[in-house]
């Protein structure tokens, strides 16, 4: 199957990074050395999909299998933490409601940081509502740890500093 775009470029970005085994200051594959560009995207999705390559060889399946691994993780964690914030039966529609979105489905067969991205975010915003509902400290430094996961993962995810005191907010009110 033929990668293309954004897929693309993430394919042989983790490819060279798993043949290389560095993670490169310049884009090594789209311009020339006259014309050197930064690569100044966040690293945890290309050094996440390069290690699935390194250790299971370079092959397409791996980069296919990729997406549909994070869907799972996604699928089991929203189950997983709104069981423990509500019930088993919102745990199951919520896992399911998620893992069915048109969008959601979209990217878990491509090969887009926007799946890592949201497994992170949903985990942070799940450990954050369980630690105000709770006040368990471990929560609390589940959710840094998620957020600066996700930080790492796309810049997007500076959204996250919008959220917090907004979630502080409703927790007073």
């Amino acid at each position: 199957e033929i990668t293309f775009g954004d897929e693309g470029f993430h394919a042989r970005m983790s490819q060279w990074i798993a043949e290389e085994k560095e993670y490169p200051l310049w884009t090594p594959f789209e311009q020339t050395p006259l014309s050197k560009s930064s690569y100044a995207r966040p690293p945890l999705f290309n050094i996440l999909e390069a290690s699935f390559l390194f250790i299971f060889g370079n092959h397409e399946i791996i980069l296919k299998a990729f997406p549909s691994l994070i869907t799972l993780l996604v699928g089991i964690s929203v189950f997983l933490l709104a069981k423990r914030l509500f019930n088993m039966e919102i745990g199951i529609i919520a896992a399911i409601l998620l893992a069915t979105l048109p969008s959601f489905v979209t990217y878990s067969v491509l090969t887009f940081n926007e799946m890592l991205l949201t497994f992170y975010m949903t985990l942070f915003v799940l450990t954050f509502a369980i630690g105000i509902k709770e006040g368990n400290r471990k929560y609390w430094i589940l959710s840094a740890v998620f957020a600066g996961m996700a930080f790492l993962t796309k810049h997007l995810a500076i959204i996250i500093l919008a959220f917090i005191p907004i979630m502080f907010l409703y927790s007073i009110i």
